[in-house]
């Protein structure tokens, strides 16, 4: 027999690290929730979405589960808005599945639910798959909010006048 003709190939290992993200993305989550990551953050505790609530910028929450196909759609456009609004608005994703309670407190029903959240009021909602042109412009209208901006001076942005 030839020598080298039984020799198995190896296969290339991938660092743990690197599978374990694939599998993030392939469910929908994203930056692992350790507070000075970028938008989106998958959130793993009541207390780490308190400490969200009381910055001063507005907070987009994606309720959602690793099971539900709606919501693995959603996580692309979720996290390109996301990564649009970075230090403007938080963008921070909910796993129904792992935080049950706060989900239920908030009275999610159906997945996926973006709300948006000033502080601890909620100014504004919507229940199914949403567009990136309809989650850019409920971004937007937050930002709008905390910053005080008007209808009046978005008029005068629009025709140039004033400052």
């Amino acid at each position: 027999m030839a020598a080298g003709k039984n020799k198995k190939k190896r296969k290339k290992s991938v660092p743990r690290s690197s599978l374990l993200s694939k599998k993030k993305a392939a469910a929908g989550e994203t930056s692992d929730g350790g507070g000075a990551a970028g938008n989106p953050v998958a959130l793993r505790s009541r207390a780490e979405f308190e400490r969200y609530l009381d910055d001063d910028k507005p907070v987009i929450v994606d309720f959602w589960a690793p099971w539900c196909g709606p919501c693995k759609a959603m996580g692309p456009i979720f996290e390109k808005v996301g990564k649009e609004f970075e230090g403007e608005v938080h963008f921070l994703k909910l796993d129904t599945e792992k935080l049950p309670d706060l989900a239920q407190e908030l009275s999610i029903r159906s997945i996926p639910t973006l709300m948006v959240f000033h502080g601890d009021e909620v100014t504004d909602s919507n229940v199914g798959l949403t567009s990136e042109v309809a989650l850019r412009k409920m971004a937007q209208r937050a930002d709008d909010k905390a910053k005080g901006v008007t209808l009046g001076s978005k008029v005068k942005r629009l025709f140039g006048a004033g400052d």
